[in-house]
């Protein structure tokens, strides 16, 4: 789910400066079997092809040790 319509679900605020927040919430449908064998050998090198940074809003800022830096997690099974 892209942040924005992550936002748009969930409305939270923090009153901070200087805040590097990052929202990451995945529907998790599972893998039949079928599907195994397209996964097998991928890994961190194979995710590299996709823009993930940009698909989750995640910056630079995000390493900024005199930030507060914010992940929020959220995770559904739909399995």
């Amino acid at each position: 789910m892209s942040p924005a319509r992550l936002t748009a679900a969930i409305d939270l605020a923090v009153s901070l400066e200087n805040v590097a927040w990052t929202r990451l919430f995945l529907l998790f449908k599972g893998v039949s079997d079928e599907e195994m064998d397209s996964y097998a050998g991928s890994g961190e090198k194979e995710a590299v092809q996709f823009n993930w940074k940009d698909t989750v809003g995640w910056t630079e800022h995000c390493r900024d040790q005199t930030m507060v830096r914010i992940f929020e997690t959220g995770i559904m099974d739909c399995t």
